[in-house]
Parts: C-alpha cells; structure tokens; sequence
C-alpha cells in the first residue's frame, strides 16, 4: 500500500494523519487518540476492536476516525463520525462510506480518507468517484487547497490517499 496525506490546521485538536507500514488513520479533533492507534494498528484485530481499546486510554475522545489497514490479501476499513472514505474497487465498484461503518475488502485499487473540511468538491457538485480522482491525481495538499479556497464552516482539513498494487 503506497499512502500520501496532508492535514492542515489552524488548532492544536484539529485534523491528524497517522501512518504506519500497513496502516493509515485520519483522526478528526486532535491526535490523542494517535499513541495508542500506533501500538494497536499493527495486529490482524478487527479495526472496531482496536478503536474502542484505543478510546479506553484516550481522552478527549476525537470526533471521529477513519482507518484503512492493508493486510496484503485482504483491506480493512473504518470510519466513525463525519468523515469519509471512498473506496475504488478493482471490479469497478465505487463505494461513499459515512456514519458509523467497518469491513474488509479484496480487491480494492485505491481509497480515501478524509475530514469534512477536504470535501468542500463534493459539496459544490462533483461526484464522490471524482473527489477521489482530484486526490488522487492532485494529490492530497492540493485537494486542501481547492477544498480550503472555499473555506467554510470547517477550517481544519486532512486527506489520506491509499493506492494498492496486488
């Protein structure tokens, strides 16, 4: 899994990438959630097991998570909260993940993560499957950009783009 990421905030508890070798979480309210993410990342545990061992030892909890783990024959992913992760399936599926979701996946070309404050493209009409496009091939500090020129409610902004090669 090849990661690249940006997170741009104006606040000690705004928008936080971590990423480890087969791992990367967006974490939306601060990195203190981050230490223990990092010990608990690496196992083959299901992602729900490892954010709710992670939130015992944390406080404040964040306002939301979002991870993909590679575990080389099989992708799992999770988010909580308000933020998003797209998944770009090899078979030509697309799927636009919100709320409170967690699962695997086989054959996945590429995924995103990200905060509200980097989805300002989709709020101004462009499909999921092209905001995933636009960081993929602008990469994440350029979609902040585009995504902060609007700069609405939501000042703070991170983006994770993952590529798989199987």
């Amino acid at each position: 899994m090849e990661v690249t990421f940006a997170s741009r905030s104006g606040a000690v508890d705004g928008d936080f990438v971590l990423s480890g070798d087969r791992f990367v979480a967006v974490l939306r309210g601060g990195p203190a959630l981050a230490p223990h993410l990092d010990l608990l990342l690496p196992s083959d545990e299901p992602l729900d097991a490892v954010v709710d061992e992670a939130l015992r030892h944390t406080r404040p909890h964040p306002d939301g998570v979002a991870i993909v783990r590679d575990r080389y024959d099989v992708v799992d992913y999770l988010v909580r909260g308000d933020l998003v992760v797209l998944l770009d399936h090899t078979d030509g599926r697309f799927e636009h993940l919100t709320g409170r979701r967690a699962g695997s996946a086989t054959a996945l070309r590429r995924a995103a993560l990200l905060t509200p404050g980097a989805t300002a493209p989709a709020d101004r009409g462009r499909s999921w499957r092209e905001v995933l496009d636009l960081a993929d091939h602008l990469g994440p500090v350029r979609l902040i950009a585009r995504a902060r020129a609007g700069a609405g409610p939501h000042p703070d902004a991170a983006v994770a783009v993952c590529r798989f090669r199987r």
